[in-house]
């Protein structure tokens, strides 16, 4: 790990913004990407080479233990009898003798050897929403802001309220085999919840850049304007759905069209411009179809002049040249 990053996380328990510290104790230097995306996303985070059993008082903590043949499951298994201690390890060799002690002495969870920031997020979030019920934890109101790369997957705690403040978050949904849906755009101002772990496979990501706001549930419901949110959340969705319903495919992607135009509409000279890009392969798996037939059936509705574009490749925008506008928002 770089002098740097090493200092940014050492020190991240001076800026952080959730209760909760994680530790990562042994050697994480081939991690150092993955740590560093937890202390971005707000967490005190902390590296610690000491004895395992200086690690924890009578706070909450988690730990994380990179396990090889000295690591002292022992010493972990009675601090997390004696305290509020959750742990998960990390597998660096894929060794199942080590994964099977490491349950044995209470390990939440085994990380493999390639594990992923998606991942190492996902375990760390569950362990700190089972510590925050047992214990009666809250962070308090306004909880944390939280800024996201282009790209980057958001994983919402089971009891958080997201609010889009800056850019754009796509709702997806993940198949067995890989594909992804996209189920609706979120921009400034737009609210969604978290969702249990569950085979529904709902999955959040950065469409641009995006600052989200994350606040508890509880603390969302002093909000005076959150049913307002909510009503225009539920809107959107019933009327992406309506949209997906319809029969005839060239019908789905102009209704879908027509949706983000409300969204993201900006007026332009030849109708209403999109702004936001929507590439054909995310139209295509919004509306069941494949990249090729509705580029196909794109092409078909610029030569009827429902649809135009500008600018091309990632500046490409839709132009929706005899539009109506609705009240989904």
């Amino acid at each position: 790990m770089s002098k740097q990053r090493s200092q940014a996380i050492s020190s991240a328990h001076a800026e952080s913004t959730i209760t909760i510290p994680v530790v990562f104790s042994g050697s994480w230097s081939e991690a150092h990407g993955h740590i560093l995306s937890v202390f971005e996303a707000g967490y005190d985070v902390r590296m610690e080479h000491r004895s395992v059993g200086r690690l924890t008082d009578s706070r909450p903590l988690i730990v994380g233990m990179r396990l090889d043949e000295d690591a002292p499951l022992g010493v972990l298994q009675r601090l997390a009898h004696q305290s509020a201690l959750s742990w998960f390890a990390w597998n660096r060799d894929d060794s199942p003798h080590l994964a099977l002690q490491a349950y044995q002495a209470g390990a939440q969870a085994v990380l493999p050897s390639s594990f992923t920031t998606d991942i190492l997020m996902a375990t760390i979030s569950r362990l700190r929403s089972s510590l925050e019920r047992e214990h009666g934890i809250s962070d308090g109101p306004a909880r944390r802001h939280q800024r996201f790369d282009r790209g980057q997957v958001v994983i919402p705690e089971q009891n958080a309220v997201l609010e889009v403040q800056e850019g754009v978050l796509a709702v997806t949904v993940i198949h067995e085999d890989g594909a992804e849906v996209l189920l609706g755009l979120c921009g400034p101002g737009q609210m969604l919840v978290g969702h249990p772990e569950d085979s529904c496979s709902i999955r959040l990501v950065t469409h641009t850049d995006a600052t989200l706001r994350v606040r508890s549930w509880d603390d969302a419901l002093q909000d005076i304007e959150l049913p307002q949110h909510l009503r225009a959340r539920l809107q959107q969705m019933e009327a992406w759905a309506a949209m997906q319903a319809r029969p005839h495919l060239d019908q789905r992607i102009m209704g879908l069209l027509s949706l983000l135009a409300e969204q993201f509409g900006v007026e332009h000279a030849d109708g209403m411009m999109i702004d936001v890009r929507i590439t054909h392969q995310q139209l295509a798996s919004a509306v069941g179809a494949t990249r090729t037939t509705v580029t196909r059936l794109l092409r078909d509705l610029k030569r009827s002049r429902q649809l135009a574009t500008s600018g091309t490749g990632s500046s490409e925008r839709f132009l929706l040249l005899d539009w109506e506008p609705h009240q989904h928002e």
